[in-house]
């Protein structure tokens, strides 16, 4: 028998987190859902700082993100161009 209905009890929080093969690189997390600035602001501000260069082989250089609407943001993609990343989005 299925279900139907909104079974969230309590406060709902939305959280951003950049992991790497061997460590947590950074989180955020805020009280609801995320909508683009925000979003923009936590990429900016917790994740970015450790991207580094595809080109150079560096650590971190790739971002996987799912295809939520608020993730294809053109200011994120540039900033993680900046830092010489890239961005991967799951099929």
């Amino acid at each position: 028998m299925s279900r139907k209905g909104n079974f969230t009890r309590g406060t709902r929080y939305s959280v951003l987190g950049a992991i790497a093969v061997d460590d947590v690189k950074a989180a955020h997390a805020i009280e609801g859902a995320y909508n683009k600035e925000q979003f923009e602001y936590a990429m900016e501000h917790f994740v970015l700082p450790h991207v580094g260069s595809y080109a150079n082989k560096e650590r971190c250089s790739v971002i996987v993100m799912d295809n939520c609407r608020i993730h294809h943001s053109q200011r994120v993609f540039e900033l993680v161009r900046q830092k010489g990343g890239m961005t991967v989005f799951l099929p």
